[in-house]
């Protein structure tokens, strides 16, 4: 049985005019695209979404065309995130935080099908939304100087706890880099 799934509509931009690598007009060209899953309570969306892939002619490099309201290599939105963030932040616990992400996440009639209502409620596992963390953890270590933070000595939940709300959400802001450093080895609380 396929997977049902959502669509969701955005804008690409026209890279003929400007390439994204070396800026350059009339270099780039698309190649194709590729679905990306996406989780976003605030837009009640859950599927899949149409990820442009270009390539730059002059530099022979591929790139991804990422709408700015998705996170890199996240399945969750930022506006998601955020969401996400702000209720574990609020409570400090675990469940409430994926209780109240998955509150903003409907099954609709055709998900649902025969099944009970109960049963059909979108739920966010437990080591999805500590991966999540755990990812942050890494953008804290990454940008801790230009966030003027020591940076988290452990990969622990625990750490964020201690930091502002705000500092959390400005590790969201898509002019900080999303890859890790070769040095930095994730690993369990």
């Amino acid at each position: 049985m396929a997977e049902p799934y959502s669509s969701l509509e955005y804008p690409f931009p026209v890279i003929g005019k400007c390439c994204p690598l070396c800026e350059q007009a009339g270099c780039a060209r698309w190649k194709g695209y590729y679905l990306r899953r996406m989780i976003c309570s605030e837009m009640e969306f859950e599927g899949r979404l149409a990820i442009h892939v270009g390539h730059c002619k002059h530099q022979g490099h591929d790139f991804s065309m990422l709408p700015s309201f998705l996170l890199p290599r996240q399945q969750i939105s930022r506006l998601g995130f955020e969401h996400f963030l702000e209720a574990w932040k609020k409570a400090h616990q675990m469940p409430y935080a994926r209780e109240q992400f998955a509150d903003g996440i409907a099954a609709s009639d055709e998900d649902v099908g025969a099944l009970r209502e109960k049963e059909a409620r979108y739920e966010v596992p437990r080591s999805t939304a500590y991966q999540w963390l755990y990812a942050l953890i890494v953008r804290l270590r990454l940008h801790a100087g230009s966030l003027q933070i020591d940076p988290p000595a452990h990969f622990s939940v625990f750490e964020l706890v201690e930091l502002p709300l705000r500092t959390l959400l400005s590790c969201l802001d898509i002019s900080r880099t999303w890859r890790v450093a070769s040095e930095l080895v994730l690993i369990p609380p």
